[in-house]
């Protein structure tokens, strides 16, 4: 992006990525920095296998699944040094006997006592069986319901096991439908899915923009579709249109997801969108507006102005106001940069580089220190 920074005391200066308010700047480098990171970080398994210190925490499910020999659901009857005894077992993947011992580590013990339910991923072809899971990922049964919707969920996606169409479908069903902690880890599942299967990513953005924009759908899993939805350029311009055209109430993360990627993918709609967005009722769907103006700064500068000077100028809320005006400012100081063969023409016989700015000083022209009547240095 190129701008020009106007300056009394030194002329017209012209810059490049300079002439970009510094905020701004700093947005588009850490979004750019951000995606260099995750396209250059290799796989969840791969980094775990080298012992990589950002290896995620939890696993998704598909992974976990793929490295199991069973899942069994069951009762700890006991927990001693290095073991846990389980009861009242049934085998969700795979076989199990009714009763049986695992193993545990007693240096980073899962979160088990006796009495507590739970769903365990083991291997092993016989007890003591090894359980895989890491504390974090331990799934303790505690609420009425939660059994038969674990249940119906591992054997489901054990079910599609190595088919990432399906796997993705199943995980999109728990966006939909819930709870709270299967659209969490299916979110975590599609994520790992499309990184490893771009061709699936169109279709998969496709499909979320009406789930985005349903009236009747759970906010999160809104958010969690336009999340999706965002995440190609069609994608994204559909989404704009949709929330434009749509009955439903603007939710903040959705409007903000949609003004990002509509800004980015230049989709057609992004601008009336955002003169909804800031005029909206909700100061929540307002603020999240603002967020998303240095990103659609970068690609409309004029539609950010009119925005942030509307906020700025109108918006009930004090804090949107200061943010409004302080987004006016920045933007004021980029100045749309000089048309292309608009330069003046350098007069006949001189150098062409024209009088440098005030207090810029020209460098000196590089002379032959050997004296006049020499060769020049070879």
């Amino acid at each position: 992006m190129v701008g020009e920074i106007r300056d009394p005391q030194r002329g017209v200066v012209r810059l490049c990525s300079a002439a970009v308010p510094l905020p701004i700047r700093s947005a588009l480098s850490s979004l750019a920095a951000g995606l260099a990171l995750l396209l250059a970080l290799p796989s969840p398994a791969a980094r775990a296998q080298a012992g990589h210190p950002l290896v995620n925490p939890i696993r998704t499910l598909h992974e976990r699944l793929a490295s199991a020999d069973r899942v069994v659901r069951g009762r700890i009857a006991a927990v001693a040094t290095g073991r846990i005894s389980v009861e009242d077992a049934r085998a969700l993947v795979g076989t199990s006997p009714p009763a049986f011992e695992i193993k545990r580590s007693p240096l980073n013990p899962p979160p088990l006592a006796v009495g507590d339910e739970a769903i365990l991923f083991l291997a092993g072809a016989r007890p003591p069986f090894v359980l895989l899971d890491r504390p974090v990922e331990v799934i303790r049964l505690v609420e009425p319901g939660q059994a038969a919707r674990w249940t119906a969920a591992i054997r489901a996606l054990a079910a599609a096991r190595g088919d990432a169409a399906a796997e993705i479908a199943i995980y999109l069903g728990w966006i939909d439908e819930g709870p709270a902690t299967l659209r969490a880890l299916a979110g975590g599942g599609i994520g790992e899915l499309l990184r490893t299967h771009p061709a699936l990513r169109a279709g998969v953005a496709a499909d979320r923009v009406a789930h985005a924009v349903d009236p009747a759908a759970d906010p999160g899993a809104r958010d969690f579709s336009a999340q999706l939805a965002a995440s190609t350029p069609t994608g994204a311009a559909r989404l704009c249109r949709a929330l434009l055209e749509g009955d439903a109430p603007l939710l903040a993360r959705t409007t903000e997801l949609a003004l990002r990627g509509g800004a980015l993918a230049a989709a057609p709609d992004a601008a009336a969108l955002l003169r909804r967005a800031v005029r909206d009722r909700d100061a929540r769907v307002r603020l999240a507006a603002a967020r998303a103006l240095p990103t659609v700064a970068s690609a409309d500068r004029e539609a950010a102005l009119a925005a942030a000077r509307h906020l700025a100028e109108h918006d009930t809320d004090a804090s949107i106001r200061r943010r409004g005006e302080r987004i006016v400012r920045e933007l004021a100081e980029l100045r749309p940069p000089r048309p292309t063969g608009t330069e003046p023409m350098a007069p006949h016989g001189s150098t062409g580089a024209g009088p440098a700015p005030r207090g810029i000083p020209r460098p000196a022209a590089q002379t032959d220190r050997r004296g006049p009547g020499r060769e020049p240095m070879r």
